[in-house]
């Protein structure tokens, strides 16, 4: 009853207890990002063409703004906790960003649930990769 993705995890926790220097190689991890970038953008863009531009518009406004705003707004707490500069700045980013392979996995689990989603979900993806 084990995901593959669990599995993938599992591995990796064990590499990093017994201090293994398991590694994939570089160009894989750039083929994959440009593979969900790809395969995200082509189906929000499909989906995207199939709703009424007028409804989602206060959505993606939304969006664009908590992307924004959630990196700016935890700026100051990680400065506060004697981060530097530019780690604060990461680090808010990557909470006001979202993840492409969580998003993809999540979306994999409801479906294989019965568990309906909105048709336009990926465009939630691409408007808060955006800001992040």
């Amino acid at each position: 009853m084990f995901d593959v993705v669990i599995c993938f995890f599992l591995l990796g926790v064990f590499a990093r207890l017994v201090n293994s220097d398991l590694k994939l190689p570089d160009q894989l991890y750039q083929t994959l990002s440009i593979y969900l970038m790809l395969a995200i953008g082509l189906k929000g863009g499909l989906e995207l063409s199939k709703q009424p531009l007028l409804t989602l518009i206060p959505e993606v406004v939304m969006l664009m703004l908590l992307g924004f705003f959630i990196p700016i707004l935890l700026y100051p707490l990680f400065r506060s906790l004697k981060l530097s500069a530019v780690d604060s700045s990461a680090l808010g980013a990557h909470f006001g960003s979202v993840s492409v392979v969580t998003f993809a996995i999540v979306i994999g689990q409801l479906a294989s649930n019965g568990i309906a989603v909105e048709s336009h979900a990926p465009l939630w993806v691409a408007v808060m990769e955006a800001p992040g």
